[in-house]
């Protein structure tokens, strides 16, 4: 077997509008315009055969282009472990407006590329996931309470049972034992648990959002300001954890 790699996104940005997708999933958002760099990892994302990218960048709803605007994306890859090397950088891709101009309230693509990826992780769920349709948001909304209500129950087997699709496949993204995923949720959980004051913030079904991607056979589900929509308190520490979704042949599962 080969060295395992890991690809990383690396992106900054400022006054603008950005969306960066992998194969069609959303892997980095930033819907307000603020300055941001972030970095995560794309393993999770990759698929088997050709990987694509595509950046969609536009100016802050209602505004014209700042002159502090700018974007700088990277695509890193590297042996698990181990630092990047002087080749590390897969793609790179800096903004400007001269060459890549920007249109009034739109999203316009400013880097549509392939990835080079050594190899894939096999094939993911929701690559065979059923698309998004109308109605399907109260089944969305149903397993939303399912996990708020195993947490707010303490119920760490119960949600783990909930992830397990996540971490049986997270587990070959990034050469990680599923069980010692599993374990470091538990071990998080169990801290969480045993504060005296835990408490699941309620789930409002009407407040949730859903942003398909992939052609509709990812959705990320948020509450109606963004946030991630299963959000928690206890012993002075914040839980919370983003949400994306899949309708699978077992019913709708979470995948990310």
């Amino acid at each position: 077997m080969g060295t395992y790699l890991i690809y990383a996104l690396e992106v900054q940005c400022e006054g603008l509008l950005v969306q960066v997708l992998l194969n069609g999933a959303a892997v980095f958002e930033e819907p307000a315009g603020g300055r941001r760099f972030a970095q995560g990892k794309l393993n999770p994302w990759i698929v088997d055969g050709p990987n694509q990218l595509e950046v969609l960048a536009g100016p802050p709803p209602g505004q014209e282009l700042g002159q502090d605007a700018a974007l700088k994306l990277l695509v890193i890859k590297g042996p698990h472990g181990e630092l990047p090397g002087p080749d590390a950088n897969a793609v790179s891709f800096t903004w400007n407006e001269a060459d890549y101009p920007l249109e009034p309230d739109q999203m316009v693509r400013v880097l549509d590329t392939p990835v080079p990826v050594d190899e894939g992780h096999g094939r993911w769920a929701w690559q065979d996931a059923a698309p998004f349709a109308p109605g399907d948001e109260g089944d969305i909304a149903a397993l939303v309470m399912q996990a708020a209500q195993v947490l707010t129950s303490r119920d760490t087997a119960g949600y783990l049972a909930l992830l397990d699709l996540e971490n049986e496949e997270m587990s070959r993204a990034l050469d990680v034992p599923a069980a010692e995923l599993a374990q470091d949720i538990s071990d998080v959980l169990r801290e969480q648990f045993a504060a005296d004051d835990w408490q699941v913030e309620p789930v409002d079904p009407a407040a949730l959002r859903y942003a398909p991607t992939a052609n509709g056979r990812l959705i990320r589900v948020t509450d109606d300001l963004g946030r991630p929509p299963l959000r928690g308190m206890g012993g002075g520490q914040t839980f919370e954890t983003s949400l994306t979704v899949s309708h699978l042949s077992r019913g709708w599962t979470i995948v990310r």
